[in-house]
């Protein structure tokens, strides 16, 4: 179905609009936007059709429960540990970074894991472009939709949430956590 409205290019204006102040004032980690609105509204929609003018990596964290569908028909479809739909919303469920968001919640220092996970997120990503050379649109098509069967974004989402998880692990036994960028 054609996209239909002015969202998606309202929401690429604000983007552009966030990223700039943001290195202005020498904050990049200030270019992070959060959209909230009623189920059903075209929020994610409205992000997909952004994605193909502006490279990102988009979260849906949606509980498979607010889907309706069972998660035992969801898990045996896919035999996964974290579960979503197989239809009823757009995107499916990023359920393992949900899962490992929802873990950190305990924590007294909830930004740590965070960043772990981000800088996890953006190895896997640096590891899947390297030497490609892809727009956007061709990105956000080659990462698919989560919850489609053989999905980079799954695995590349499962690959860096089992890395996150082990550089916390690292980090808590060190007390040390080093993080690199590589040019």
């Amino acid at each position: 179905m054609p996209y239909a409205g002015k969202s998606s290019e309202l929401l690429e204006a604000t983007v552009a609009q966030i990223a700039s102040a943001s290195y202005d004032d020498h904050r990049p980690y200030q270019n992070v936007l959060a959209i909230v609105q009623s189920s059903g509204t075209g929020k994610s929609r409205t992000v997909h059709e952004v994605a193909a003018k502006v490279f990102g990596l988009a979260f849906n964290l949606r509980s498979h429960e607010e889907t309706g569908e069972s998660s035992s028909t969801w898990c045996s479809q896919r035999n996964q540990a974290h579960c979503g739909p197989t239809g009823l919303t757009f995107p499916h469920p990023d359920g393992q970074i949900r899962d490992y968001l929802i873990e950190q919640k305990s924590r007294g220092d909830a930004t740590t894991p965070f960043y772990i996970l981000l800088k996890a997120i953006f190895d896997e990503v640096s590891k899947e472009i390297d030497g490609k050379d892809m727009s956007a649109k061709v990105w956000r098509d080659h990462l698919g939709q989560a919850g489609t069967a053989g999905s980079l974004r799954d695995s590349l989402y499962d690959e860096a949430v089992k890395n996150a998880k082990k550089a916390l692990k690292d980090s808590e036994e060190s007390q040390v956590i080093v993080f690199t960028c590589d040019d």
